[in-house]
């Protein structure tokens, strides 16, 4: 039934940042010494992520062709709530208000945890779409 291409990079060359301090650290599932000693985590990791944005995907194809990321920011508070969900980089209104749309819908995630403390996260996740006429499928 969906025919069109979608993609979570979930490989995560997203940043994260711990309100703590400021830090930068890349999502690989390293830590390093001056980060968090544990990154938020969507419930069942990555590929239950994939899973529920594939299986929650609504998005209605434009006619125009699309392809692209959107980035959407967002803060996993230390009460595994996702508050503060927004668009840091966009395609056009139908993507990124779909890309809104699946964050804001997403169950309470594992928080961050430094120094045995859960802690406030900013999270930025990619959401690549793509038109069904780049992948040469039809609609």
């Amino acid at each position: 039934m969906r025919q069109f291409a979608f993609f979570v990079t979930l490989i995560l060359a997203s940043c994260t940042r711990s309100t703590e301090k400021g830090t930068i650290n890349r999502i690989d599932d390293r830590v390093s010494p001056n980060s968090t000693d544990r990154l938020a985590e969507f419930p069942g990791g990555k590929a239950s992520l994939n899973r529920f944005i594939g299986d929650n995907w609504k998005w209605k194809e434009p006619t125009d062709t699309i392809e692209g990321y959107v980035y959407v920011s967002f803060i996993v508070k230390r009460d595994s709530t996702i508050e503060d969900v927004r668009i840091k980089k966009g395609i056009c209104y139908s993507c990124d208000e779909e890309a809104l749309r699946l964050i804001r819908s997403m169950p309470r995630w594992i928080p961050s945890i430094k120094d045995g403390q859960t802690i406030d996260q900013n999270y930025v996740l990619p959401i690549m779409f793509q038109s069904s006429t780049i992948k040469g499928t039809s609609k």
